[in-house]
C-alpha cells in the first residue's frame, strides 16, 4: 500500500524555480520528490506530488524550491497522521 501527498501554494513570484517535496515517514525514513519547474498556473500555483510507502503514524512534510525567497532549511514543516487501511 501506498500513500499520495500534493501540496499547492500561492507564490507571489513568477520566476521559474524548481520545487521538492520531503516526506519524513514515522521511522525517519525521508522520501524526496521533484517536480522540476512547478508552476501549474504560469507561476503563481506551485504543486508537488510525491509518493511513498505507507506507514502508520505522524508524518512530515517540508517544501524546498530555488525560489529566492525560500531559506535553505525550506518552508515551514507541516505534519499529516496516516493510518494505513485496506
Amino acid at each position: 500500500m501506498t500513500i499520495t501527498v500534493t501540496v499547492d501554494w500561492q507564490t507571489d513570484r513568477l520566476a521559474p524555480v524548481e520545487d521538492q517535496l520531503v516526506l519524513t515517514a514515522p521511522s525517519g525514513l525521508q522520501y524526496i520528490g521533484g517536480c522540476g519547474y512547478c508552476s501549474s498556473d504560469g507561476g503563481y500555483t506551485h504543486s508537488v506530488t510525491r509518493g511513498a510507502p505507507c506507514e502508520p503514524g505522524w508524518w512530515k512534510f517540508v517544501v524546498k524550491s530555488t525560489r529566492l525567497a525560500f531559506t535553505k532549511r525550506g518552508s515551514d514543516q507541516g505534519k499529516f497522521l496516516v493510518n494505513c487501511l485496506d
